[in-house]
């Protein structure tokens, strides 16, 4: 019994997504839809049990296959923070037509039960289920336009990144369960212990499953997805992917890497490399060539959607950071980003959608002059972008420097340059972005863009303007909370199980 109270959000997710589907099945025109509204409740409910959850503590279920811990806890209510911001999302857009909300809504479910499944999974076979199923949904949302060419091609890019992904994944898994023959990551840590793997079997097993882990951060070297699918896909499903799929992607990498690859150190909060495979220079490579291509890239591109798709990229660099120091500094700091990811991204492509909606484009050259127009949506996407990028007084410089402190704390003094680099540099793709936005000043691009912007004058939308209010007050509140806000994402995984 216990078992399943523990896994009670994973089942109420579960049955909201039941009746999201009969609710469909049986809708026969009438006036009223209630498909968004059933799929908040049983969000809200499964939320609550979330916090219920957390009195009993930190415990393994069903023969230790789930561990339900401070870690899987902070990610059951980001990924069902994310399902309910990403439902809202559909709600306010022309993106996702009325009469497709629902399949977008029952997508969005399956893909949020597969994301907390794979949070808590400490088996090899069911970390690699739930991780392709989050992929597969995936794959079909990149595609859920289906008129549309681009996002035909952002779902098969997807598609074919990850099939490789999965291969790359289960060789990985193959190797590490024929040298200890067993699938239980601690089992594995175990056995490890007791006979290490050869550096030569340490170097393939890590390789293959960093890799793989790649595709799903968008990090070097599997990152040429990211631009191409989150500019083809539909602008909410844009954003739920690349908040979704990278955090599911760093919850396995935490768990793997923090179990299969390292060891509590002797200092209380530090890790130490397991083995003879110093694996952290892998990662430290692959953090700093994500910081450096993402921030370059950011800069030549002449589409919104594309610009903070490549800004991603090296935010996925930052947080890999976080995850090679080997402390519990880092990897909070790691948690405190993705905190503020969760509201800033989703803000970010929210706007992008509405801009969208109003004028049928991303490029920067149609945006000229839309702050004119649209004056509290073209503040709070400046606002988001500095948040993303770590400029002052956003949190996301909290977030930031804590990141590179603790990476000079251990001594990667040219990974914390290159991290500072990266930040200057994404900075002048944000500066373009907000002198387009703010206009050129010439009275023929303002004349121009006001023509194309009528529509925004048009009315006020507070629905819109209420769902601004709930991005932007918890962003501010990390920042303003930030000694808080650490110390409680230090407090997430401090109940990993040995």
């Amino acid at each position: 019994m216990k078992d399943l109270i523990l896994i009670l959000p994973e089942i109420l997710i579960a049955l909201t997504l039941g009746f999201v589907v009969i609710g469909e099945i049986t809708y026969h025109g009438e006036r009223y839809r209630l498909i968004s509204i059933t799929a908040l409740m049983g969000l809200a409910s499964a939320l609550i049990q979330s916090f219920l959850a957390y009195k009993y503590g930190p415990s393994q279920v069903f023969n230790n296959t789930l561990s339900i811990d401070g870690l899987s806890f902070f990610f059951r209510l980001f990924f069902i923070s994310l399902a309910v911001l990403s439902i809202i999302v559909a709600v306010q857009t022309r993106e996702i037509s009325p009469n497709k909300r629902a399949e977008y809504t029952v997508l969005i479910l399956a893909a949020t039960l597969g994301m907390c499944l794979a949070a808590s999974s400490t088996d090899l076979l069911l970390a690699f289920l739930s991780l392709q199923f989050v992929n597969i949904i995936g794959y079909l949302l990149a595609g859920y336009a289906k008129r549309s060419p681009i996002s035909n091609e952002a779902a098969f890019k997807h598609m074919l990144f990850g099939v490789v992904s999965a291969g790359l994944l289960a060789y990985g898994m193959a190797i590490l369960f024929s040298a200890t023959h067993v699938l239980n990551i601690y089992e594995i840590h175990r056995s490890l212990l007791a006979v290490p793997l050869s550096r030569e079997v340490s170097l393939a097993a890590f390789t293959l499953i960093f890799l793989a882990l790649s595709f799903q951060l968008g990090a070097f070297p599997m990152y040429l997805w990211a631009p191409d699918v989150l500019e083809g896909s539909p602008t909410p499903v844009s954003a739920f992917l690349s908040i979704g799929s990278r955090a599911a992607g760093f919850v396995i990498t935490l768990r793997f890497l923090l179990v299969l690859f390292a060891q509590p150190s002797l200092t209380q909060g530090q890790w130490e490399i397991l083995g003879q495979l110093d694996w952290t220079r892998l990662v430290a490579l692959a953090a700093g060539l994500s910081m450096v291509i993402g921030s370059f890239l950011a800069m030549r591109q002449v589409g919104a959607k594309r610009m903070v798709a490549a800004l991603i990229i090296a935010e996925t660099g930052h947080l890999l950071m976080g995850v090679l120091v080997l402390d519990s500094v880092g990897i909070a700091a790691l948690l405190y980003n993705l905190m503020i990811e969760l509201f800033s991204i989703t803000g970010i492509f929210f706007i992008l959608s509405f801009l969208m909606d109003e004028l049928r484009s991303d490029r920067l050259e149609d945006l000229k002059g839309m702050l004119a127009r649209a004056v509290p949506e073209c503040v709070c996407l400046i606002l988001f972008l500095i948040t993303l990028v770590g400029l002052p007084p956003m949190p996301g410089f909290i977030g930031k420097f804590t990141l590179i402190g603790a990476a000079l704390r251990q001594h990667w003094m040219a990974l914390a340059v290159v991290a500072i680099v990266s930040m200057a540099v994404s900075t002048v793709s944000v500066a373009r972005l907000s002198y387009c936005l703010i206009g050129d000043f010439r009275k023929s691009a303002l004349h121009h863009a006001a023509d194309r912007a009528a529509n925004c004058t048009t009315g006020t939308n507070h629905a819109r303007y209420a769902f601004l209010a709930i991005l932007m007050v918890p962003v501010l509140l990390t920042g303003i909370f930030a000694e808080q806000a650490l110390a409680w994402t230090a407090k997430s995984i401090q109940y990993i199980l040995w």
